[in-house]
């Protein structure tokens, strides 16, 4: 069984942020936009670090940048969510 880790993150993305109770469109809607932040953020990595190729330290700053960024929304939604 292939393990799916865009759906984990979404899972957990539904439960931190979408309030409870949200309007299905809402929902779906959502979950559109973070399935396409996260195919575009792996496009972007792709073209960056490219397959078949062994990290630089530049890739992993990179790597580590995108990780400070995704926290730091994180932080701001669920501020902004009481």
């Amino acid at each position: 069984m292939k393990v799916k880790l865009i759906e984990a993150a979404w899972q957990s993305y539904q439960e931190k942020i979408i309030p409870p109770g949200a309007p299905r469109i809402q929902v779906v809607e959502c979950k559109r936009a973070f399935y396409a932040g996260a195919g575009s953020l792996l496009d972007s990595l792709l073209k960056v670090i490219g397959p078949g190729k062994e990290p630089t330290e530049s890739d992993m700053m990179i790597m580590e940048g995108v990780q400070e960024e995704f926290d730091e929304f994180i932080r701001e939604t669920q501020s902004e969510n009481g």
